[in-house]
């Protein structure tokens, strides 16, 4: 399922982006709320989207100067992206002065976005541009619903392949439906403080960040704590039943639980299996792993995430928490992040990240303004802003070394940088079914931790259900990768080596 899903990014908490003046903006992706039914009145909030870069190297992309004067307009950008709005304000400025003519507003959608969209991009009365649902966005992008932006990138000498970190909506079936944004990869939160107090292992300071599930796991029995009979600290944290979440042990033990060239699940994967029966003992028999069931026990229904409030002393996740770690956490404890632990020696960690890319509706009112309003959203201007402020890791790779070397607080962000684009690495399965097989997928899941079925049983329903719903449209190959994809060439050119 989407970040919009998930509460996607779960980041309704205000960064104090401050202003940009005119020369930053503030873009962020991820979860997504909803969009209005009608034509959405004119947002007083700012919005966010996200461009290309050109091919050779420069610097963000520069919108081409409008010939003459123009009629004055204002151009709606949809978001769900609520804590972005601020940087999207002056970005918006930033955007006026090489387009005079154009004011953006940035409509915050928060609630309902998948079926406000539907409802408006069929009337034509979304905005001119917006923000992606990737876990349904399918469905429109197949339905006709986005420009085909491919003759304009061409036209601007911009290839999208060098010079962006894609997700695999971006580009589809030939035609670049979406611009690139944000990428979501993921690491290993950890209390660096707990680590000491227990005297375990660092995953950087002992093992510099070269470790393997069983540094992982006895690393995670020793940080446990009981409280009585009762484990009222965890040592381990992984939401095991999303396959946003497991699919990176099925990769790394060398299966997958979809196929990007038959475009189907693939969830009775032999690796699917084992990924399960690992996550299964740790939850059941070695008790390191927190379940859903005991996260409500100690947390409440509800409740604060385990890992912030100290109930949890590792925790899988995505890069968007890194900003809410200082904003929650504060000075409770001391945190890191470290890179996914190899399966073993000889098997490196398949990690997985995602995106959120925007995209201009078909029946947009002003589709050159605003294909170079997300142009500029994706240029490495904006993309370093938001790097440099821990807003989103950028898909622009030109600003992959400020997210992993700027205003760090110490902690190692190549955890999310070097060390996923680095290895071989994966995206989520996005298809138009993907927040509904997503849905069939941890409901089934959930039903071998509750007792009620076996994880045989559990996963051969969870694939029927996942392939009733999966759905590509017409069609028939339209990644230009496969799952997982290779490592980054030249981590070097981009200066994260």
């Amino acid at each position: 399922m989407s970040r919009q899903a998930m509460l996607g990014r779960r980041r309704f908490v205000l960064l104090g982006l401050g202003s940009l003046g005119a020369s930053a903006l503030a873009v962020a992706c991820g979860g997504a709320p909803a969009a209005p039914t009608q034509a959405p009145a004119p947002a007083a909030k700012p919005a966010e989207s996200k461009p290309a870069e050109a091919t050779k190297p420069a610097e963000a992309p520069k919108a081409a100067a409008p010939a003459s004067a123009k009629s004055p307009i204002t151009m709606r950008f949809t978001t769900w992206w609520a804590p972005l709005e601020p940087g999207l304000k002056d970005a918006g400025a930033q955007f006026k002065e090489a387009f005079p003519h154009v004011t953006v507003e940035t409509e915050m959608v928060t609630t309902e976005f998948v079926q406000k969209m539907e409802a408006a991009l069929v009337a034509g009365t979304w905005g001119d541009a917006s923000i992606s649902n990737n876990g349904v966005q399918v469905k429109w992008m197949e339905g006709g619903h986005h420009l085909d932006l491919a003759a304009k990138y061409k036209s601007d000498n911009i290839n999208l392949e060098t010079d962006w970190s894609l997700g695999g909506l971006e580009i589809w079936e030939g035609k670049v439906l979406c611009t690139p944004f944000d990428n979501d990869p993921r690491a290993i939160y950890y209390n660096k403080t707990a680590f000491k107090e227990a005297g375990v292992k660092d995953p950087w300071d002992d093992l510099k960040g070269n470790w393997t599930i069983s540094d992982m796991v006895e690393a995670a029995k020793k940080l446990n704590k009981t409280d009585g009979n009762k484990i009222s600290r965890y040592g381990l944290q992984w939401n095991y039943t999303s396959y946003q979440e497991f699919s990176p042990i099925v990769w790394g033990l060398g299966g997958n639980y979809a196929s990007w060239t038959d475009l189907k699940y693939t969830l009775e994967d032999k690796a699917v299996v084992q990924a399960h029966e690992m996550l299964l003992k740790w939850a059941k028999d070695d008790k390191i792993l927190i379940t859903k069931e005991a996260t409500t026990d100690l947390m409440g229904a509800g409740g604060a995430i385990p890992f912030r409030a100290g109930t949890a002393t590792m925790y899988h996740r995505a890069a968007y928490e890194v900003q809410l770690m200082d904003d929650v956490i504060k000075d409770k404890f001391e945190w890191d992040a470290a890179p996914l632990p190899n399966i073993d020696a000889g098997k490196p960690g398949v990690p997985v990240t995602s995106a959120n890319p925007n995209f201009v509706p078909a029946k947009t009112r002003y589709p050159d303004e605003a294909y170079e309003w997300l142009k500029l959203l994706a240029g490495e201007r904006f993309q370093n802003f938001a790097a440099e402020r821990k807003l989103f890791v950028p898909s622009n790779k030109k600003a992959w070394k400020t997210y992993q070397t700027v205003n760090t607080k110490g902690k190692h962000l190549e955890s999310f940088i070097k060390h996923v684009y680095g290895r071989r690495h994966g995206f989520h399965f996005y298809n138009a079914g993907m927040n509904a097989a997503g849905t069939a997928i941890d409901s089934e899941l959930d039903t071998v931790y509750l007792g009620k079925k076996t994880l045989a049983e559990a996963l051969a329903t969870a694939n029927k259900k996942a392939n009733e719903v999966v759905n590509f449209g017409s069609a028939k190959q339209p990644f230009k990768f496969t799952v997982p994809k290779e490592p980054e060439k030249d981590l070097a050119k981009w200066g994260v080596a």
